[in-house]
């Protein structure tokens, strides 16, 4: 029993020993500078770390940066900033010891997606895929109609326009995308000028410059769920910049006939 007793405690004290050599891994200590390569100035901000350790530190205004705790033998590091690019130095870490380095960045211009603002009337070229309608204001004028419901009538193909009854002046419904309920309201979205929700009712046929109808779900996806039924876009004649107008005025008898001129 004594010796069983010995050499369990032997194995003990080796392996209590054996813990805190295990646990002090040799270390070293990464300093350098980060710099411009065309204009040879230091940089500050830039992102300094040790691949596959938790490693790391940030350069100061003078470019210089210091990395302690570092594990001793051979490393990456990686110098990042946005704009720059520098490609990653294997260092050699002593033990207990000091590694410098230098980081010469140079000016990279960063790529990025393109970005499309997406607004009423306005979409992606890429989503542009789906079955839209446009009715200009010549196409318009051929047509002597009071309502604007009536003139795009015939002039869009897939596109209903009818009478709710007889009397005249009586409301016009459209469908666009068909009957999609039987509850609730299936007319389109009408978007005037960018305003949603206008009424086609109040506008006047010759004021109308276009009208753009969106019909499937791809064209209609910038709306939402209020595209739903479809979406008509109302486009109102504007006033030309640096056009002249002329304006003639006269009366009969001895009164003579005057014409001016406005730009």
């Amino acid at each position: 029993m004594t010796v069983v007793h010995r050499l369990f405690l032997a194995l003990l004290i080796g392996s209590l020993s054996a813990v805190p050599l295990a646990a002090q891994a040799p270390t070293g200590t990464i300093t350098g500078r980060v710099v411009d390569s065309t204009t040879q100035q230091p940089l500050s901000d830039v992102s300094v770390v040790v691949e596959g350790t938790r490693r790391g530190s940030v350069s100061g205004p003078d470019g210089t940066f210091t990395i302690g705790g570092v594990p001793a033998g051979s490393q990456t590091v990686r110098a990042r900033r946005v704009g720059f690019n520098a490609p990653p130095q294997i260092l050699v870490v002593p033990v207990d010891g000091t590694v410098t380095t230098e980081f010469i960045l140079d000016r990279r211009a960063v790529t990025l997606e393109e970005v499309v603002t997406v607004g009423y009337g306005t979409q992606a070229k890429r989503d542009v895929t789906g079955s839209i309608a446009s009715v200009g204001s010549a196409e318009i004028a051929t047509i002597p109609v009071p309502r604007v419901e009536e003139a795009i009538s015939g002039l869009v193909p897939g596109v209903q326009v009818q009478t709710t009854n007889a009397q005249p002046g009586s409301e016009l419904r459209i469908r666009v995308r068909g009957g999609n309920s039987l509850s609730g309201d299936n007319s389109p979205l009408v978007v005037l000028d960018g305003v949603i929700g206008a009424d086609l009712n109040q506008i006047s046929p010759g004021d109308i410059a276009s009208v753009d109808i969106l019909k499937d779900a791809s064209a209609t996806a910038i709306y939402g769920a209020r595209g739903a039924n479809g979406v008509i876009l109302v486009t109102t004649k504007r006033g030309l910049q640096e056009k002249c107008a002329s304006i003639t005025t006269g009366t009969r008898g001895r009164r003579t006939r005057r014409s001016t001129s406005t730009c």
